[in-house]
C-alpha cells in the first residue's frame, strides 16, 4: 500500500454531478481536492437521466416552491455557462376533457412557474394552444376529448455525461486530482473521526490511503454502499426509485416540441422529448431497493411505457419492434416512508455525520437533481470552509462558464456537418479537437459512415479528457454509443486509435472491445425482473 502523503482539504467520493461539481467549486476557491470515482465521470444516475434542466412544474403540486425557484434559477445560470451543452426546449401539455390535471390547474402552476422564473429569463413564458396548433405540431397525438393544450419553457442538456465531465476538468485544470476507476473500499479512522479513506485502483488492482482533513460522501444512489464500509448502522440514508427510459427513432409526424402528460395508468409524469435524432421516452418512478448496480431496464416497465405511448401518439404505431434500446437508472432520493414515490422530495440533504452520527470527518449528500447541481455544491463548499475554521471566500461559479461555454469559432476545414455536431458537444473546444485532424489526416476520418465523428475526437479525449477505456470515449465523451448504433460500427476504429495513443497491444485492444459490447449490453438490454 502507498506511503500516506500529507492529507488534503478535501476528498470528494463520486464522479457523478455533484461531487464533480462539489470538487471544481473547493478547488477554485483555493482548497486541495482529490476526487475518487469507481467507474468513470457520470457513469451513473447523470448518464441515465431525463437529460432535463428543468425548474420541476410537479413539484409546485407538494408545495416545493423553493426548490422550484432554485431550479428555474440554476437553468437559467446553465443556459448562460454552458450554451453548448444546455438549450432551450419548449415542451407543451396537452388538456383532455374530464382527465385529472384541468385547464385551470394546469395554467394556474405555470402562472407560478413563470413568477418564479422571474424577469431575467431569456426564455418565453407559457402560453395557451389550440387543438389545431397541436395538430400541426404532433399530428400523431390522441385526439378523443382533446381541447388544446399549453405550451412552457424548459432546456435540455443533450449530453449530461458532458456536463459532468467538463466540471471535472476544470476542478482539473485548476489543481484537483481526478482518479476514476478508484473504489473506495473503507474509511481511515482516527477515535470517532474520518481522516480519510482506503482505495484500490480497479486497473491495476492497487490499494491506497488517501487522507483527508473532510471527507464528503457524494456517490449518488450509491452512498449507502459505501457508508457501509464505515458502519452498517448508519448505512440506511437513501430511499432511491428507479426510473426506466426508452430510445425511439423520430418519424414523420412526431412532435417538434416534448410533450408531458400525466400517465394514463397511474398519473406519473410521462414525456416523449426530442434528442438528437430520437425521441426519449419515459419515465418510470419504480421503488429500488438494495445495490443501484442491480437495477436494470425491464420488460414490466418497458411494457408501462409502451402503453403510455399508445395513449399519447397513437397514431405514430410505435411498438416494441421500434426500441433502439433502453435504459434504467437510480434516482438518489432520501429514505422514505411515501406510498407514492414521485411525492418523495427532490431537495438535497446535506448530511453532517459529526451531529447526526457522532462521526466526525464525513458529509454525506442525499438527494439533489441535475439541475441543480451548482448550487448544492456552493452550499456544501461554504460548510466545508466552515467547518475548516476558515474564512468563507466568495463563490466563483455562478458566472465562471465552463471549459466548452465560451465563444465558439468554426475552424478552416471543417464543414457545416461536423461543425455543428462538434460545436454540441466541445463548444469552445471544437478548434482543440480540429487541430488534431489537421496534424494527422486519419484523425480527419469518420469512425462509422454512419455517423459524423471523427477520430480526432479519440485522440482528444485520450489526451484531454481522462479517458483510459474505450467504454469511456463511446459513451460518455462522445455520445457515439447512446445513438441507435450503440458504437458498434465505430469499436473497432476507435479502439485502435486509442492502441496507438496508449500502446496497447493486439489483445488489449480486442479486450476493450468485447468489454464495450459487454458494458452496452447490460446498460441498453430489457430483460425480465
Amino acid at each position: 500500500m502507498d506511503t500516506p502523503m500529507k492529507p488534503v482539504n478535501l476528498l470528494v467520493i463520486g464522479g457523478g454531478i455533484n461531487g464533480v461539481a462539489i470538487a471544481r467549486d473547493a478547488v477554485r476557491r483555493g482548497l486541495s481536492v482529490t476526487l475518487l470515482e469507481r467507474d468513470d465521470i457520470g457513469a451513473g444516475t447523470s448518464a441515465d437521466s431525463t437529460k432535463l434542466i428543468h425548474g420541476g412544474l410537479r413539484y409546485l403540486e407538494y408545495g416545493e416552491l423553493h426548490l422550484v425557484y432554485e431550479s428555474l434559477h440554476e437553468r437559467e445560470r446553465l443556459l448562460n455557462l454552458a450554451p453548448h451543452l444546455v438549450l432551450p426546449m419548449r415542451f407543451r401539455i396537452p388538456i383532455y376533457k374530464q382527465r385529472e390535471y384541468s385547464r385551470p390547474i394546469i395554467g394556474t402552476g405555470l402562472l407560478m412557474y413563470d413568477v418564479l422564473t422571474g424577469l431575467g429569463t431569456q426564455l418565453p413564458r407559457h402560453k395557451w394552444v389550440s387543438k389545431e396548433s397541436f395538430l400541426r405540431d404532433a399530428p400523431h397525438i390522441s385526439t378523443d376529448g382533446l381541447r388544446g393544450g399549453f405550451e412552457y419553457s424548459d432546456a435540455q442538456v443533450a449530453f449530461p455525461e458532458r456536463l459532468c465531465l467538463e466540471n471535472a476538468l476544470d476542478a482539473r485544470d485548476c489543481g484537483a486530482e481526478i482518479l476514476t476507476r478508484h473504489e473506495v473500499t473503507g474509511f481511515l479512522r482516527e477515535d470517532s473521526c474520518v481522516v480519510g479513506v482506503t482505495a484500490t485502483d480497479r486497473d491495476t488492482g492497487e490499494e491506497k490511503e488517501f487522507h483527508a482533513e473532510l471527507t464528503i460522501n457524494a456517490a449518488g444512489a450509491w452512498v449507502d454502499v459505501v457508508l457501509n464500509h464505515l458502519d452498517p448502522a448508519i448505512a440506511h440514508r437513501m430511499g432511491g426509485t428507479r426510473g426506466m427510459h426508452l430510445l425511439f427513432p423520430r418519424r414523420e409526424g412526431g412532435p417538434s416540441k416534448a410533450l408531458y402528460t400525466p400517465a394514463q395508468t397511474d398519473g406519473r409524469p410521462f414525456f416523449v422529448v426530442p434528442w438528437r435524432e430520437y425521441y426519449w421516452v419515459g419515465t418510470t418512478d419504480v421503488e429500488h431497493r438494495g445495490d443501484p448496480d442491480t437495477a436494470v431496464p425491464t420488460v414490466s416497465e418497458c411494457d408501462y411505457l409502451l402503453k403510455e405511448l399508445e395513449y399519447l401518439l397513437p397514431g405514430a404505431k410505435y411498438t416494441a419492434d421500434d426500441i433502439l434500446y433502453a435504459q434504467s437508472g437510480v434516482r438518489p432520493l432520501p429514505a422514505h416512508n411515501f406510498d407514492k414515490p414521485g411525492a418523495v422530495t427532490r431537495r438535497h440533504i446535506i448530511w453532517d455525520h459529526q451531529k447526526k452520527d457522532r462521526i466526525d470527518g464525513l458529509l454525506s449528500i442525499i438527494g439533489g437533481k441535475l439541475t441543480t447541481y451548482r448550487s448544492l455544491a456552493e452550499q456544501v463548499v461554504k460548510i466545508v470552509y466552515r467547518r475548516l475554521e476558515r474564512p468563507v471566500p466568495s463563490c466563483p461559479t455562478r458566472d465562471l462558464p465552463l471549459p466548452g461555454g465560451g465563444p465558439v469559432e468554426r475552424p478552416d476545414g471543417c464543414d457545416e456537418e461536423l461543425f455543428a455536431h462538434l460545436s454540441s458537444i466541445y463548444g469552445s473546444k471544437t478548434g482543440d479537437v480540429m487541430a488534431l485532424a489537421a496534424e494527422n489526416p486519419e484523425l480527419a476520418e469518420r469512425l462509422d459512415p454512419e455517423l459524423p465523428d471523427i477520430g480526432a475526437q479519440v485522440a482528444y479525449a485520450v489526451r484531454n479528457e481522462i479517458a483510459y477505456h474505450l467504454d469511456d470515449v463511446l459513451l460518455r465523451r462522445t455520445g457515439i454509443g447512446t445513438g441507435h448504433t450503440e458504437g458498434r460500427g465505430a469499436a473497432a476504429r476507435a479502439a485502435r486509435i486509442m492502441a496507438d495513443e496508449l500502446g496497447w497491444d493486439g489483445d488489449r485492444r480486442d479486450q476493450e472491445i468485447a468489454n464495450y459490447e459487454k458494458a452496452v449490453k447490460q446498460i441498453h438490454a430489457v430483460r425480465d425482473e
